[in-house]
């Protein structure tokens, strides 16, 4: 009799897990996407800007009404966004703000490179997907 209980809690765990795994997976992948999509959208911005005040924006909220007020804040569906002038230009970061492990970098090249460890990535980390915008 306990060979049949034992049975039945392994086929509820086994199939706890082939349920829970993929929506981890599929979090994971939504997270890349809104980044990703948050970064695009503040380029976007930034080339809105440029082209009216000859120059880019240091701030995220000096946008004003180009990005939603969400983004302006600095967070959007749990991804932290951060803006920084440089050089050249600006530096965008962008993190899950729950800690999780992809991290994203950009700049006016609108290069996106991604890093998957618990800091912010750089321009040194390698292109996410691999491609360079032309």
């Amino acid at each position: 009799m306990r060979w049949w209980f034992t049975l039945a809690l392994g086929l509820i765990l086994l199939a706890a897990m082939v349920l829970v795994l993929p929506m981890e997976r599929l979090d994971s992948y939504r997270a890349r996407f809104i980044a990703v999509k948050g970064i695009a959208d503040l380029h976007t911005a930034q080339a809105r800007f440029y082209s009216s005040h000859h120059r880019y924006a240091g701030t995220l909220r000096e946008f004003g009404g180009l990005i939603d007020p969400e983004l302006a804040r600095g967070e959007r569906h749990r991804i932290r966004y951060w803006l920084f002038p440089s050089n050249l230009g600006y530096e965008l970061r962008a993190m899950p703000s729950d800690g999780a492990r992809w991290n994203f970098y950009s700049d006016e090249t609108r290069s996106i490179h991604a890093r998957c460890a618990p800091r912010l990535a750089s321009r040194e980390d390698p292109l996410f997907g691999g491609l360079r915008p032309r």
